[in-house]
């Protein structure tokens, strides 16, 4: 008897746990989660130089391991035929891809730093150590393997490097394109949005957002971003876990002016060395006079540095040694359209 009134309890609480109403979180999709592309790296090769010039023969360090570079060598020397201060250290790993979209590189350093992708430098410090300086640059990176060089270098005192890189892609949400015709691309995601390209058949993109009911995704098509229509996109993944986007945040913005444009002018507050590209270790191209006044292109993308003409010469200046034409005390703005 006591085994069949257990029994009935048992199916009667069965049965009002399923008549309860689900619950609100679970009845919505879950809330979009940005992950960041997958990108390894094999370990960083390490040269280091008696000189800050990068010049001579290195001497081959300990390999540092794969990932993030996160070294920390106080006020010791890296290695014992390395002099404690003034010295230089150069790091060089592979870097692997799996999605394709913006890499944004962060790095901190004391005393300087410089970091390169694939030959182009992607963001570099000032030429002297600033305590907390954060220096951001961002590549776009396809898939596949790229090389990755980092440059640094000790002035004095203690010595430590840091460099990290994230990106915007949402790992593994694509669509291909099932239009055999191709497919409009456009700048808003509506029929009325201008069209900034055409999507053949049959190639695949990496979602990076969508609109309120997913009828448009949001497409990075080998550096170009828009939107496409998603009855004419086959979706591998669920396209609710990409972020929701608009016109104003999604749409592709408008193209900055030519390196052979002038937008502003600056005034020159030292002796300023012009570089062949917007870093320390780049080549000298000439010198900008103190009081000098030159003309401004741009700058680079992690705003540090500012593209400049003197004279006849064309090249990178460190922004903080330019400064606005009529107030030395005032910079020039971080509103300039990025040349690099």
């Amino acid at each position: 008897m006591f085994q069949r009134k257990a029994l009935t309890l048992f199916i009667l609480l069965l049965v009002l746990v399923m008549a309860l109403p689900v619950s609100a979180s679970e009845r919505q999709p879950q809330q979009p989660t940005l992950a960041t592309t997958t990108i390894t790296t094999s370990p960083w090769t390490a040269e280091y130089f008696d000189n800050r010039d990068f010049t001579g023969t290195p001497e081959y360090g300990a390999s540092a391991p794969a990932g993030f570079l996160n070294l920390d060598w106080g006020a010791n020397a890296p290695l014992p035929s390395i002099p404690v201060d003034d010295w230089g250290a150069r790091f060089t790993a592979a870097m692997n891809v799996q999605y394709a979209g913006n890499v944004t590189f962060e790095a901190r350093a004391d005393d300087t730093v410089t970091v390169w992708v694939d030959g182009q430098v992607v963001t570099a410090s000032a030429p002297f150590f600033i305590p907390g300086a954060v220096y951001r640059g961002t590549v776009y990176l396809g898939v596949g393997t790229h090389t990755v060089v980092v440059q640094h270098t000790d002035i004095t005192d203690k010595a430590y490097l840091n460099v990290t890189w994230s990106s915007d892609v949402v790992s593994g949400v694509t669509a291909t394109v099932q239009s055999t015709i191709g497919l409009n691309f456009r700048d808003a995601p509506s029929l009325n949005g201008n069209r900034i390209g055409i999507l053949p058949y049959g190639v695949t993109y990496p979602v990076l957002g969508r609109n309120g009911d997913a009828t448009w995704a949001y497409l990075d098509a080998n550096g170009l971003r828009g939107w496409a229509s998603t009855a004419y996109l086959a979706i591998s993944g669920n396209i609710l876990a990409v972020p929701v986007l608009d016109a104003s945040t999604g749409g592709s913005s408008a193209p900055a002016p030519a390196p052979g444009t002038v937008v502003t002018q600056g005034r020159a507050i030292y002796n300023v060395i012009v570089r062949n590209c917007p870093a320390t270790s780049c080549a000298r191209l000439g010198l900008i006079p103190w009081q000098a006044i030159v003309d401004v292109y741009g700058q680079s993308t992690d705003h540090q540095w500012v593209h400049v003409k003197y004279g006849t010469v064309v090249g990178w200046a460190y922004k903080d040694f330019v400064r606005n034409v009529g107030d030395f005390n005032v910079p020039l703005p971080d509103t300039l359209p990025v040349t690099q």
